[in-house]
């Protein structure tokens, strides 16, 4: 892997607290898990895909012919270690459960 691409500082794992909202056929907000990128660098390098001057136009162009289209580095390392990362979640959940059930077992309260 390349070293920009290392886990930094600028990437922050969270836990949504949204509840999920159904419009029609359309469920969102049904990420439990999830990591950000965050910082102007980031957005631009990982998202940029539209363009409103010939050098932004350009900048495009040379970041997708180098390094695919936006969503260039979060959706395709996700997608890389997909199982793995899955895995692990059901292991973290599971571990969560087992201990929530063990504190209401011992009716205390979750540390």
């Amino acid at each position: 892997m390349v070293q920009w691409m290392k886990w930094s500082a600028d990437q922050k794992a969270y836990v949504s607290g949204k509840k999920p909202r159904t419009v029609g056929n359309y469920t969102r907000n049904l990420a439990a898990f999830g990591v950000r990128w965050q910082g102007p660098t980031a957005v631009l390098f990982d998202t940029s895909g539209q363009a409103k001057t010939p050098q932004g136009a350009r900048m495009i162009r040379a970041l997708s012919a180098r390094y695919g289209r936006p969503s260039r580095v979060m959706w395709k390392a996700y997608e890389q270690s997909d199982t793995e990362v899955q895995r692990k979640l059901e292991n973290l959940v599971k571990k969560i459960m087992r201990d929530a059930e063990q504190a209401i077992k011992n009716n205390r309260s979750l540390r």
